[in-house]
């Protein structure tokens, strides 16, 4: 049976270990080990542009501008840029939490340790939504700080935003609170939330565009369980059919993998665990196989090619044999000890840790963490439709 937690009456701080242990398996279980990660994130960016695994909030897209536009306001100096940002969004978690928010807080353990601050977390995403103008790393920015003027003394119409040569943010940006270091909440304003929506619409036709769009409530482990997805058509309901079988087929090999792993490291419980987890899959993979048998591969490596993530030919002929095994085997059941399967696994293993191959080397199992990637890949689902649904509410 897989693990389960149940909250019971935790302290704060009881509640926030418990958050972080949650956290940590999930990042454990979607951990990229058969070299997926460009063909994921891929999909990911078209789905849902602007967003990663490790974002949290949908604020945080204004919190980062907020705290960086006060500086320049201020004209703080280069060699205090670094320093001061780091003080202030380390105050942002006490202002946060002095509003009354628990869920989503950046370094709510680590507190003034706190190593990948807001911005860094963010810093991608607000250039790609278009609310960082500035095109360069955070670092860059902080060294080129005092070319930089913010026009606060009237608001710029959209037509200025893109001649404005010295403009670091957006000039829409709506205005930050006066509270926003003191005390502050997760809840986005209707303007706000209008803005954010409107950095998302000017994508293009996006899957998260349309999510905002959508009134219902929004439940579903995959955003292609949801009701709202039976709802897209065109390109976007063809992206997604491409994302779905992709996950669905790929667990596979990720459950193979960290079958193989427990069996090479005789825990013998676990290896009954993944090999249960296997058949469930293969059950599934029966019952969608119709879908399957209609999917156009060269149609999805056409989509997973137009993005920024170098897809590798070795990664490509990995997911095209593992495609291949899955679908022409008549009892996908056989697939945990066919030899073609397990020799493919222990290939890309080689292929993606070479000279750290696990299978096989007792000293590296001693330390396998018993969950290598074993989760279904969900791009980014399990963070988007909180930030989609902090948006969501207030544009409604």
């Amino acid at each position: 049976m897989p693990s389960t937690f149940s909250w019971v009456d935790f302290a704060d701080d009881d509640r926030d270990k418990m958050r972080d242990l949650i956290a940590t398996f999930r990042e454990k279980e979607t951990r990229d080990e058969l070299g997926l990660g460009a063909i994921r994130d891929s999909l990911a960016d078209q789905l849902f542009p602007g967003t990663s695994t490790i974002q949290t909030r949908a604020r945080y897209f204004l919190f980062v501008p907020w705290i960086y536009q006060d500086l320049e306001r201020r004209r703080v100096p280069v060699i205090e840029v670094e320093k001061l940002a780091r003080r202030n969004e380390i105050r942002l978690i006490t202002a946060l939490r002095t509003g009354g928010e628990e869920e989503g807080i950046i370094g709510a353990r680590a507190g003034d340790e706190l190593e990948r601050l807001p911005s860094s977390i963010y810093w991608a995403g607000l250039g790609r939504l278009g609310i960082r103008k500035f095109n360069g790393s955070r670092e860059q920015y902080h060294r080129e700080f005092s070319g930089f003027r913010l026009h606060s003394s009237r608001r710029l119409h959209s037509e200025d935003e893109e001649t404005a040569a010295n403009l670091s943010w957006s000039g829409s940006l709506p205005e930050a609170p006066s509270s926003l270091l003191d005390k502050c909440t997760f809840e986005v304003s209707k303007r706000e939330a209008r803005y954010l929506a409107e950095r998302i619409w000017e994508c293009g036709s996006t899957v998260f565009g349309k999510l905002l769009d959508e009134p219902s409530e929004i439940a579903g482990s995959f955003v292609w369980e949801t009701a709202f997805a039976k709802t897209l058509a065109g390109p976007l309901g063809k992206l997604l059919s491409h994302a779905q079988n992709f996950s669905e087929i790929m667990h596979g090999a990720a459950l193979l993998y960290n079958y193989m792993l427990a069996r090479s490291a005789r825990r013998m419980a676990l290896t009954d665990e993944y090999g249960a987890k296997f058949g469930l899959w293969c059950e599934r993979i029966v019952a969608a196989r119709s879908r399957y048998d209609d999917w156009d591969l060269p149609g999805f490596w056409k989509i997973a090619a137009q993005s920024v993530h170098s897809i590798t030919p070795k990664a490509r002929l990995f997911v095209d044999d593992w495609i291949r095994l899955t679908l022409e085997t008549k009892k996908a059941a056989r697939l945990i000890d066919d030899e073609r399967s397990v020799e493919l696994i222990k290939r890309r293993e080689s292929e993606v840790k070479p000279n750290r191959e696990r299978l096989g080397n007792a000293r590296a199992l001693e330390r396998w963490t018993e969950a290598s990637g074993a989760g279904q890949i969900d791009f980014r689902w399990f963070r988007v439709k909180t930030i989609a649904d902090d948006i969501r509410r207030s544009l409604s």
